[in-house]
């Protein structure tokens, strides 16, 4: 999803649930949210409102079980930054960040500013070394797919 005017769109930022509440507002009729919050997230969770449900903690999965990044490079085409868990089996898509005509420097930025774990392996579009080695030199575990 890609709203526009935002510099990054991340499941569970304020820009996006408020779009969500605004919607299901607007729905007039009774709505369940979905909501990206981990198990170890409690302060969170704490707040969340009846109507909506956090599948992630539900089922026990933490942010510590966001095991990898994949990155796909793009400027006129959308670069993506998914942030994928695996847990009993299943991927999950845990953080996105989806950004079009952004060059390698702001989409790094937009990285720490959405705090992507620089520990955390993130494998990458290998059609592009020159930009793998840009995320390396910035301090992120980048590799190209084989």
């Amino acid at each position: 999803m890609v709203i526009p005017g935002a510099a990054a769109v991340r499941w569970g930022t304020a820009n996006k649930t408020s779009a969500l509440d605004k919607h299901a507002k607007a729905a007039g009729r009774d709505v369940i949210q979905y909501i990206g919050i981990a198990a170890d997230e409690q302060k969170r969770l704490q707040r969340l409102p009846l109507y909506k449900v956090a599948p992630l903690a539900k089922f026990g999965f933490t942010e510590a079980d966001a095991l990898a990044y994949g990155q796909d490079f793009g400027y006129n085409h959308a670069n993506a930054i998914l942030g994928v868990g695996w847990k009993d089996g299943e991927v999950y898509i845990c953080s996105e960040i989806y950004v079009f005509e952004k060059d390698t420097e702001e989409i790094i930025g937009l990285a720490n500013h959405a705090k992507v774990d620089r520990r955390v392996e993130m494998f990458c579009d290998s059609a592009e070394p020159d930009r793998i080695k840009t995320w390396q030199k910035a301090g992120f575990r980048d590799y190209p797919v084989k």
